[in-house]
């Protein structure tokens, strides 16, 4: 079984409105997973259930189709002809395909999380290796100026370290502040700033 993940794409950022970084159930916390130890499958720009569907074409630099400007706006064609449902993409069109649906979600005003599918083996086999980072939620909201970092991430984030020999400069326990584009993850550096 395969584990989605999501990449944290700058240019989804949309101008002149207050778009938060768009994610998938990670209210309480996550990792971030280690680039060059974990092998990416394929990518999809929403809900792809965590599987890789039939691949896109690779992308064109011709024109594109009428169907950029219909959800999710990647223009994702198989044998030519625009797809329909559920499809992914390659490995190595990700990044023309992200900046596709960027494209839209600008245009549209509307912001959503991407899919990308990666292999559990690496983070199962060797979770030391593949977990760079541990992040909690530390969104500001409507209710208090400086939100409760989630304290079951903080005891999970400790326990890790300790499993494995790791030190805590190398493996942080980070915040995510999805209101914040240009600096999203901040390293928690006391332990009175974890209550």
């Amino acid at each position: 079984m395969e584990i989605s993940t999501s990449i944290i794409f700058a240019s989804q950022r949309i101008p002149d409105a207050e778009n938060q970084i768009p994610t998938f159930g990670c209210n309480r916390g996550g990792i971030i997973l280690r680039p060059g130890v974990t092998r990416v499958l394929c990518g999809a720009p929403g809900d792809c259930g965590g599987t890789c569907h039939t691949f896109c074409d690779a992308p064109s630099d011709g024109p594109r189709s009428s169907q950029r400007d219909q959800f999710p706006g990647d223009d994702c064609r198989f044998n030519g002809q625009p797809a329909t449902g559920l499809h992914a993409w390659r490995t190595t069109n990700i990044g023309p395909f992200l900046r596709r649906v960027a494209e839209f979600q600008r245009s549209a005003k509307r912001s959503f999380y991407n899919e990308i599918v990666v292999d559990p083996k690496s983070w199962r086999s060797r979770p030391e290796r593949a977990v760079e980072a541990i992040f909690v939620d530390g969104t500001p909201n409507d209710f208090e100026d400086a939100p409760e970092v989630n304290e079951d991430a903080a005891i999970l984030h400790k326990q890790f370290l300790a499993e494995f020999g790791l030190s805590a400069e190398l493996n942080p326990l980070l915040v995510l502040d999805r209101s914040n584009w240009d600096s999203p993850f901040r390293a928690i550096s006391s332990e009175a700033e974890r209550r």
